[in-house]
This record gives structure tokens, sequence and C-alpha cells, in this order.
């Protein structure tokens, strides 16, 4: 069976598809007839890039957590892994938070470098 959305094959016990995230009616094996509209978090773009929105909350705590080690350890690596998040989090639907995370991982990167370079021995 194919799901109708993206065409991504799917199995009859799933209940959401794979490639898209859209949910499957699991009673009968075909896709359900929604009433309700879809919302922002579901309703994005089905390119190979963008990775289902049950992710999206990871990418979230990810950036913050990075965000927070940048300062105190390894501003650099960290803080372009919290941009990274942020930048994530920005692609699945969520743009506010996501730009508000990328400026913080880099003023984090930029904070943790001079914490270092003052905390750094003569």
């Amino acid at each position: 069976m194919y799901c109708s959305t993206c065409g991504n094959e799917i199995k009859d016990d799933d209940a959401f598809c794979q490639g898209c995230g859209k949910q499957l009616d699991t009673d009968q094996g075909s896709e359900s007839q929604h009433s309700h509209p879809q919302t922002s978090v579901t309703n994005y773009s089905h390119s190979s890039s963008q990775v289902p929105s049950k992710n999206h909350k990871t990418y979230i705590i990810l950036g913050w957590v990075f965000f927070g080690i940048s300062i105190l350890f390894i501003p650099i690596l960290f803080g372009a892994g919290a941009f990274i998040m942020g930048f994530l989090t920005y692609k699945n639907n969520n743009d506010t938070h996501g730009v508000i995370l990328m400026v913080m991982a880099i003023a984090g990167a930029i904070l943790g470098s001079l914490l270092g370079m003052a905390a750094a021995p003569y």
C-alpha cells in the first residue's frame, strides 16, 4: 500500500506514514478522511530534507541544552549544534522559536569563547 500524500510505501499495520507523517486509518488499512483541518505542525512540504514533526520538540530541547553547554564547555562545537537545532526548528514551521534559538546559539558561542579566554591562565 502507498501513501496518497507522498507516495511512500506503508505497511498495513502502520498508524502514520513514515515519509510524511500523515495519520492512516488502522481499521481499514487505508488513509482516514479527516473532518477537521490539518494543523500547522503536520502541514509542511514533503521534501526529502524535512523530518517528520514528531522530532520537532527534540530539536527545541537539544537546541537549548546545546546553548547552555556552549557557554561553559567547547562553545564553538555546542554553539554550532544549537544553531543547527534552531535551523531545524525553523524548517519545521516554528519560525519564531527557530530564529530565537539561532540568535541565542550565536550569542552563546561568542559569550562562551569570551568566558574561556577570560578564565585561561596566563
